[in-house]
């Protein structure tokens, strides 16, 4: 009986403990908003951590700076690529050699003469005095924890990059090591620097020139590469003046015309190295190229490699050779390549042939290498790591030729470069282009 009354009247017979719970919605956001303060608070400490503090100790007309970040990610990486290259020049010290003292990023400056020195982060204990006697380097004291290091003292030039933090984070298949700046009178430009499988890429904001027909494969000996236009905004009326007085008026092109073509034309220049010596193919599809205008190209440029000798004797009985161009005397022939027709001039150095197929002209100095461009499954080939579809540059292969000729030249800092990045190429990717620097 009175169990039915307390029934009707709700009253509990046992003792409960009912917990009020949050709905599954309102945890996840909980969840969430707390992941994204702690990965704020993280990224925003890496993104201080990891900002440049150095480049600013560039010296007065720095050309380029190349900033590196030393983090325990990359840091064998970055060693195991740059660790041989010489920073400083005249002296024999390395990054290898420097990297015990490095707290966390380096600057390496290359000034308009080609002198590099370097500016380092370092910790409270700087670099010791025995080091820098043995290395002769001088040390210069810019900021709390910076030292420029150099074989001479230089002036900060006032140069800062436009923002010194750095992004820290990228894709596991493509890591940031650092900065490559390009300290303008006007503007500043800037790209990233990555590693690579075969080296470190170089991603650049702009576009280059991409060749409309690009080779299945390469001629052998292929050491260069470059697809034109290139420098449009250059002109070249100044350097081709004089040439030009050389060719008869009324002859159908003009090197100014020529060269205007180079920069302005979507082709292609190949140099090769061979047995035979440098090879060059140079490929353009400029509509102004005739076949009057290339035989009138063939004729100058004999001429010029070629020229008539013409004895005279001063008052004072001393003799001078005068040398003669003159394009009307020299004469063309035609052959059959291939089943396309070619005209040919003879030089002390062999022919220089000239052709047009497709709506494509052609000059080069060597059939081998028209040969290819006519049929290139016909002739001999070659495969190249590090290639690219808009440059590629074997930077030994280059050296060798450029400084073979009688003129005492030096290439210092390219020589360096090529002992750590024997070649190099582009290619455009989306969003601009990106240049392999490698290691094989």
């Amino acid at each position: 009986m009175t169990t039915n009354r307390m029934e009707r009247l709700r009253i509990p017979l046992h003792r409960n403990r009912y917990t009020t719970r949050l709905p599954r919605r309102v945890v996840w956001l909980f969840g969430f908003l707390g992941a994204c303060v702690l990965l704020g608070g993280w990224g925003t400490g890496a993104v201080i951590l990891s900002r440049d503090t150095v480049s600013s100790a560039a010296p007065e007309h720095t050309q380029f700076v190349v900033h590196l970040g030393l983090n325990r990610g990359v840091y064998n990486s970055v060693i195991d690529r740059f660790g041989d290259f010489p920073l400083i020049s005249n002296r024999s010290v390395r990054l290898s050699d420097l990297a015990p003292y490095i707290y966390g990023e380096i600057s390496l400056f290359i000034e308009s003469d080609g002198h590099r020195s370097v500016a380092i982060r370092t910790g409270k204990d700087g670099i010791p005095g025995e080091f820098l006697t043995a290395h002769a380097l001088i040390e210069q004291q810019v900021g709390t924890s910076t030292l420029l290091l150099s074989d001479k003292l230089s002036a900060p030039g006032g140069w800062e990059p436009a923002s010194t933090l750095v992004f820290p984070f990228s894709l596991p298949w493509h890591k940031r090591i650092g900065t490559l700046y390009s300290p303008l009178e006007t503007s500043q430009a800037s790209s990233g620097l990555y590693l690579s499988k075969q080296g470190i890429d170089v991603s650049l904001h702009d576009k280059w020139p991409e060749n409309n027909d690009p080779l299945p494969t390469f001629p052998k000996g292929t050491f260069a590469l470059l697809s034109t236009p290139v420098m449009t905004n250059v002109s070249v009326g100044t350097v081709t003046q004089a040439i030009d007085q050389l060719i008869p008026p009324n002859e159908g092109i003009t090197s100014t015309a020529i060269l205007s073509d180079v920069l302005t034309q979507p082709g292609q220049v190949i140099l090769t190295k061979t047995d035979t010596g440098t090879g060059y193919l140079f490929t353009t599809h400029s509509p102004t190229w005739t076949t009057e205008a290339r035989e009138t190209l063939l004729k100058t440029v004999a001429s010029v490699a070629v020229p008539q000798e013409k004895a005279w004797e001063l008052p004072d009985n001393t003799r001078v050779m005068e040398l003669i161009v003159e394009p009307s005397s020299i004469t063309t022939e035609e052959i059959t390549l291939s089943g396309t027709l070619v005209q040919r001039v003879a030089t002390t150095h062999g022919f220089i042939y000239s052709a047009e197929k497709n709506g494509v002209s052609v000059l080069t100095n060597r059939e081998e290498l028209l040969t290819f461009w006519l049929d290139a499954t016909t002739a001999e080939t070659t495969e190249m790591n590090c290639r690219g579809t808009s440059l590629y540059l074997s930077l030994q292969d280059w050296l060798s030729t450029a400084t073979s000729g009688p003129k005492d030249r030096t290439f210092t800092l390219v020589q360096s470069l090529s002992t750590v990045f024997p070649t190099i190429s582009v290619e455009n990717t989306f969003g601009g282009s990106t240049m392999h620097l490698c290691t094989h």
